[in-house]
């Protein structure tokens, strides 16, 4: 079986690390589970972490880092950008810090839908940044620079 045709494996986290160099983008590794790299977009830099978990892929990257949504946030203009953007999905998590997320069965993963997915955190970048910037409202997050 080729390294691209992995359907019927499942693969880890030293296949995404070649999938990284393979992309030209530098990563580094969290832990056996986890990888972090940072998506640019002219002046912006976003972290981006790719994790393997329960059977399950997931790419997250954080739209507005060392900051949490506040309760002043429009919700539900939120919803409404997350209805528009196929595939990819917006979701608070646990610090209260708003993620952009897409999510495969690690099955399903290959370097072609690798790529395909960080073309997709990129584009939607381009996209729909300027739209959640305008509906959310942050709190700086302690320790943050």
């Amino acid at each position: 079986m080729s390294q691209d045709n992995r359907a019927a494996e499942a693969i880890g986290v030293a296949d995404l690390e070649d999938y990284f160099t393979r992309y030209g983008w530098v990563a580094d590794r969290i832990d056996e589970t986890s990888i972090q790299t940072g998506l640019s977009e002219g002046n912006l830099v976003l972290p981006v972490v790719v994790q393997i978990d329960d059977g399950y892929i997931y790419f997250r990257m954080f739209l507005f880092p060392n900051a949490a949504l506040d309760q002043e946030t429009d919700y539900l203009r939120l919803m409404r950008i997350n209805d528009s953007a196929p595939v990819l999905k917006l979701s608070v998590g646990s610090a209260n810090e708003l993620v952009a997320g897409i999510e495969y069965l690690v099955d399903l993963m290959d370097y072609d839908l690798f790529e395909t997915t960080l073309n997709m955190l990129s584009g939607f970048i381009g996209a729909f940044y300027e739209d959640i910037a305008a509906a959310v409202s942050l709190v700086e997050v302690d320790g943050a620079e």
